[in-house]
């Protein structure tokens, strides 16, 4: 059998308005049609997904899958430095082993229906490879996940520069995974052509089961990250052509530790004794930053939640940038009003993360998608690409998937037990409940979605709502 048609209660198109009562036709591995069910109906058999929507796969840009034993998120009443704190202490306490740590937040992503991830890594991405067989789940299906693997690069002194430049080299030349990649010293003289040929010629993905792991750096913040480390970061990630992602412009108090060296930021980091007289000898800016990191291929801006409007138009029209808004995490902080909407309208790339559940209850797009339908009055045919096609472009992926003919059958489904009675797609995602979600990928997986959610329905039918 060479064509499937699958019938849902709602498809979201890339592109174009939601259709009611939908059809997506599949013949092999590419979508044919995309249309209202009875313009499709009798074309084959009919797999119908009932109370359920298609979306354009979901990506979630940025994320930390070491907090993922969290209940709930950490909550301070003063200084963001006081849950800075409280995050460093909970990863120096944390008992439960790192790879099933990691095997948790992978479970949650897929279980989100989430097709790619970016992931900040604080170890080796050996561990990674254990967490995805630890992550192993039998009631999902196969679709394989895409994770950018950004190794989290700090250091504010020599000697812990000189250590986060090894680190970035073992990453991106495969090192860290144990497959032999070498590691030289970028900083030196005679090592720039070596370090070159050894990174290309190692391979920039490493496959697990139900995972490919794709490798990317993280110059951490700009109050963690000295000058000489960011280039080094910068001109790696040049050399290797991967991308760099930088928590930036993330809390107001940014602003005076770089300008003058003092402020709360300094006093966190003085306390945690990793930085020194040489860590800000150098006023500096934000802008001289953007200037910096824009010679790098692809830049990820985690949070901005404090960008100017000069900044913005510094980065108007550099596509190597992309903003990650990260909307329920914002508003744990209480910050002021994110400027993702004027980002968005200089025609910067604004893609949405969720965090981690330090500041999140959950790692799912789906709710940050509910949460700024609640807060910010636009339909979700205006937020969409924010949670999908943007979120590829800010990660460097093909975006060949998106519900429109001749895309690959790369979607997001979300079914639920029973829906509420509504006309309205905003207000069913709103209000639905007791849902699951799939990240499908060919026609297997639509089909084996299909089959999951009719026995999850048949199996639960008894029970209330939850």
């Amino acid at each position: 059998m060479d064509e499937w048609l699958f019938r849902f209660r709602w498809v979201v198109p890339d592109r174009g308005d939601p259709i009611p009562d939908g059809g997506v036709l599949l013949c092999r591995d590419q979508i044919v049609a995309v249309e209202p069910f009875r313009r499709l109906a009798g074309k084959c058999g009919v797999l119908d997904f009932g109370d359920a929507v298609a979306l354009p796969p979901l990506v979630n840009a940025h994320t930390h899958w070491e907090f993922s034993d969290l209940g709930t998120p950490i909550v301070v009443d003063r200084q963001p430095t006081d849950w800075l704190h409280a995050v460093i202490r909970h990863r120096r306490n944390t008992h439960c082993p790192r790879h099933e740590l990691l095997a948790r937040g992978i479970r949650e992503t897929l279980a989100a229906g989430t097709s790619a991830v970016g992931e900040i890594a604080t170890c080796e991405l050996s561990h990674y490879a254990a967490a995805a067989a630890a992550a192993h789940m039998p009631h999902t299906i196969a679709a394989k996940l895409q994770c950018l693997v950004f190794r989290e690069l700090i250091g504010l002194r020599d000697d812990s520069v000189k250590a986060a430049i090894r680190t970035a080299q073992r990453h991106v030349s495969g090192g860290e995974h144990g497959n032999g990649g070498r590691s030289t010293d970028p900083t030196s003289a005679g090592s720039a052509e070596t370090t070159t040929r050894s990174v290309r010629a190692e391979a920039t993905t490493v496959k697990s089961p139900g995972i490919d792991f794709m490798l990317a750096l993280s110059p951490h913040a700009p109050y963690s990250v000295r000058d000489d480390l960011l280039a080094a970061c910068v001109d790696l990630a040049r050399r290797a052509g991967v991308p760099l992602a930088m928590h930036f412009a993330e809390f107001s108090a940014e602003r005076e530790l770089l300008a003058r060296g003092t402020g709360p930021l300094r006093e966190f980091l003085e306390r945690l004794g990793v930085c020194d007289a040489t860590s800000f000898a150098t006023p500096r800016t934000h802008l001289e930053l953007l200037e910096q990191l824009a010679d790098a291929p692809r830049v990820l801006l985690i949070h901005g939640n404090h960008l100017t409007e000069v900044e913005l138009q510094f980065i108007r029209g550099r596509e190597q940038f992309s903003l990650v808004y990260c909307p329920r995490t914002h508003a744990h902080f209480g910050h002021p009003t994110h400027p993702w909407p004027r980002a968005a309208a200089l025609g910067v790339n604004v893609a949405l993360g969720t965090d981690s559940r330090a500041s999140n209850p959950d790692l799912s797009l789906l709710n940050e998608l509910r949460f700024l339908l609640g807060s910010s009055r636009l339909p979700l045919t205006a937020l969409l690409p924010l949670a999908s096609r943007n979120g590829c472009r800010a990660l460097g992926l093909p975006c060949t998937g998106g519900l429109c003919p001749g895309a690959a059958p790369q979607a997001t489904i979300l079914a639920v037990r029973q829906g509420p009675k509504t006309e309205r797609l905003d207000r069913w995602l709103l209000q639905s409940r007791s849902e699951r979600c799939w990240a499908v990928n060919d026609p297997i997986d639509w089909i084996a979605a299909h089959e999951t959610a009719q026995k999850w329905r048949t199996t639960n039918r008894s029970k209330t709502p939850e």
